[in-house]
């Protein structure tokens, strides 16, 4: 992607890069219908004294240099580039300008799609990139060029250009790769597929299971998997599958708000909060069993 010429981020004074494992993909930024807001500011001291403060916000639009203003996933790498996902185009954005990466017709290292729906980093600075319609790609950092994840279903089928909806890079470097219609499939560091999760069969009634819509990593390298239908817990090292649904029957403070689930985390406590297209927000004790739902107000 001839990034290697550009000075990073850091040294251009605009961005930081970041620390430890944060990113801002880990609050799961989704389908933002507008140009992207960046440059979020806080003042610790005033924030260190209980008062209200204004925030800051600095506008990348079309006008900016974006290249669609649909942004889908946003990602800070080590250097501190800001990564933007769009259904037009990967722009990278260094605090002064954007640079924005298309699909070249002919070229093999290149991007195979435009429409990109999720972006990780690996330990080794890597982009993990999830597209619409090319499934995985791969950017080796130090070689500066694409390559092709060669994604294979459970039963050996080519899930090449599959639709990815999201990624994740765990703690032990394996790559979690949740699908529309296949469900997870997880890769070693080196891209090559080891286990399959939640893939199933087209006509049966559990299918929705399979369109994955967010992941994240709790506990103790535990996998949280957001889907259409309901929240899944993989635990880690035995695969074992646990799932959360919405039960009309059910007592609410034992049942999930909805199962149509558009993202998922883990708090500081344990907590694991889903976000439902729909219904709210439910945030699960996972020691309890117990649900607490968040839902606004009527008319709101």
């Amino acid at each position: 992607m001839n990034v290697a010429p550009i000075r990073n981020a850091e040294s251009q004074g605009r961005l930081r890069p970041r620390r430890g494992r944060w990113t801002p993909h880990s609050s799961h930024t989704r389908w933002l219908s507008l140009a992207a807001v960046l440059s979020l500011t806080l003042s610790a001291a005033a924030a260190a004294a209980s008062r209200t403060t204004p925030l800051s916000f600095e506008r990348l639009s079309l006008r900016e240099g974006l290249s669609q203003s649909t942004v889908m996933d946003i990602h800070q790498d080590a250097f501190g580039f800001i990564w933007l996902a769009t259904e037009s185009g990967l722009n990278r954005f260094d605090g002064h300008k954007i640079q924005t990466y298309y699909r070249q017709s002919g070229r093999t290292d290149h991007l195979r799609s435009d429409y990109i729906w999720a972006i990780e980093e690996d330990s080794e600075g890597n982009l993990w990139i999830g597209s619409d319609d090319a499934g995985v790609m791969r950017w080796d950092r130090r070689a500066d060029r694409i390559d092709t994840v060669q994604l294979t279903g459970q039963d050996g089928e080519d899930l090449t250009n599959a639709r990815i909806y999201d990624l994740l890079v765990a703690s032990d470097g394996t790559i979690w790769v949740g699908t529309r219609d296949n469900g997870i499939v997880a890769l070693t560091p080196d891209a090559h597929p080891f286990a399959w999760f939640l893939s199933e069969a087209k006509n049966q009634p559990s299918a929705r299971r399979s369109a994955i819509t967010s992941l994240a990593e709790g506990s103790g390298g535990t996998i949280w998997a957001g889907s259409q239908r309901g929240v899944h817990r993989i635990q880690r090292p035995s695969n074992t599958i646990k799932s959360y649904l919405h039960d009309s029957a059910a007592d609410e403070a034992r049942t999930l708000a909805a199962n149509n689930v558009a993202s998922v985390m883990e708090d500081r406590h344990g907590n694991i909060w889903i976000g439902t297209f729909d219904s709210g927000v439910s945030r699960l004790n996972p020691e309890t069993g117990e649900f607490d739902h968040f839902r606004a107000e009527s008319g709101a």
